[in-house]
Parts: structure tokens; C-alpha cells; sequence
């Protein structure tokens, strides 16, 4: 099976973002990712009700409005991953965090 992965620089996410990234439980976190040295793969879940609880959940728990934002935006893209990484492309018409 071939996927779509939406890659983006870790600029897009606050520094809260990526200390809640970095200490998620492996026990049925409510973001599923893969942390690697430059950054993190983040499931997208495929179904709307699925993506709209996991945002509504990752908000609760703190993520910021933009990274919710990567969520939905992967999602209408199709994307089953979004790769927030060191050195991915920054966009001009998203947020960017200087940390």
C-alpha cells in the first residue's frame, strides 16, 4: 500500500507541542506518533468522527491550535501521517513558533 504523508517543519508546532510529543504514554495516547531525532510521525485518523474527537482530545490535553490544525489539514489532504520534522518545509500560510 502507497500513503500520503504531509511533511512540515517542526516550526509549526509550539514548544508545548513538542514537550507533550515527547511524553506521551505508549498506553493509548490520545496523538499516536513515532518520535525520531529530527522530529515526530503523527497518525491521522482516517474517519471524520475519529479525526474530530482525537483534535477535540489533543486540545483538551493541551496541543495548540495549530497543531490541531496539522491534524484537520492532513486529514482533508488525505494524508494517513503527518511528518512534523527539523528540517520540513516551512508554509507561509501557517503559524510559525521560533523555539
Amino acid at each position: 500500500m502507497i500513503i500520503k504523508v504531509m511533511e512540515l517543519s517542526t516550526a509549526h508546532i509550539t514548544p508545548h507541542d513538542a514537550f507533550l510529543l515527547d511524553q506521551r504514554k505508549p498506553l493509548m495516547p490520545t496523538v499516536i506518533r513515532y518520535k525520531y531525532s529530527e522530529g515526530y510521525f503523527v497518525f491521522v485518523p482516517g474517519g471524520v468522527d475519529d479525526i474530530k474527537d482525537t483534535i477535540h482530545r489533543a486540545s483538551e490535553e493541551g496541543h495548540s491550535e495549530a497543531f490541531c490544525a496539522i491534524l484537520a489539514l492532513a486529514r482533508e489532504q488525505g494524508c494517513k501521517y503527518a511528518q512534523i520534522d527539523r528540517d520540513g518545509e516551512v508554509y507561509d500560510d501557517m503559524p510559525t513558533f521560533k523555539w
